[in-house]
């Protein structure tokens, strides 16, 4: 009982269900906009990750949650955490000035 999941990123998360028998499992659900402080914390970094001759830098966000519960015996159990990475590009030049990709689908 008592399921749900604390993530570092995503504020609320709901689940579908929040009592589970034992070997049940259900799913869980929240969202994430990157802020600008992130975007400009990964442009003004020493070591961006994948600055391109294109005028983009590719930032890493990274995101880690964890399961937790209460197990039939009345013990709170927490999951392993469960991290997932993924890259967003960001233009690294003036505001107002689009890099020559923009609007194509790579």
């Amino acid at each position: 009982s008592d399921v749900g999941v604390t993530d570092d990123l995503v504020a609320r998360v709901t689940c579908e269900s929040t009592a589970l028998a034992p070997g049940q499992s259900t799913t869980c659900r929240g969202s994430y906009t990157i802020t600008r402080a992130a975007v400009h914390k990964c442009l003004t970094s020493a070591k961006p990750s994948g600055g391109t001759s294109d005028g983009c830098v590719r930032c890493p966000v990274t995101n880690t949650a964890l399961a937790h519960g209460t197990g039939p015996n009345g013990d709170r159990v927490t999951s392993l955490p469960a991290r997932a990475t993924i890259t967003v590009t960001v233009h690294d030049g003036h505001p107002g000035k689009r890099p020559p990709h923009y609007g194509a689908h790579r």
